[in-house]
């Protein structure tokens, strides 16, 4: 089947772009990435809006139009690497979480209340990240509930990839 476009999709698609360009997350960036590329291999109608999105990414990344997405000024990705410390830090005390209780973990919802002591100073890594939240869904898992949370919450991750393979090899 081919996936049509309508109104409601291209409004939809264009304030979707907006809020990307101003989340200040990378992932944002990187999801729809992922996705229209994805759209592009399935559906022959949107290779050609594909191509061009991208020819038109790349001469506003060239022309340094916006300040966000430029050659010359960096990119949101060079100027916040702050950011990716906080990320790296709070990875790496979950892990360690994880390993001093694989089981059980330390409770959901109790990752703020004991992550302290498993920070620790990673050598030309600014220590930051203390006192935030876990950015990891699955390292947060394994530190708060454990094996016996994570486990449950991959298998019905993995029914959702099994439903969506299926409804692709439809197409």
């Amino acid at each position: 089947k081919e996936i049509r476009s309508s109104i409601f999709s291209w409004t939809v698609f264009v304030f979707t772009i907006v809020a990307t360009y101003y989340s200040y997350t990378r992932s944002a960036w990187l999801q729809l990435a992922i996705g229209l590329g994805f759209f592009a291999l399935v559906s022959k109608g949107i290779r050609r809006i594909g191509v061009a999105l991208v020819l038109c990414v790349l001469v506003v990344y060239l022309s340094g139009f916006l300040g966000k997405f430029s050659y010359e000024g960096g990119t949101l990705f060079s100027r916040r690497p702050r950011p990716m410390y906080d990320s790296y830090n709070i990875m790496l005390a979950s892990l360690r979480m994880f390993i001093d209780k694989p089981i059980f973990g330390f409770g959901y919802g109790n990752f703020e209340k004991y992550n302290d002591p498993y920070f620790k100073k990673i050598r030309g890594v600014p220590l930051v990240g203390e006192g935030e939240g876990n950015h990891n869904t699955i390292l947060g898992l394994l530190a708060e509930t454990g094996i016996t949370g994570t486990v449950p919450y991959l298998l019905i991750f993995l029914g959702f990839f099994r439903q969506a393979f299926r409804g692709i090899s439809r197409l």
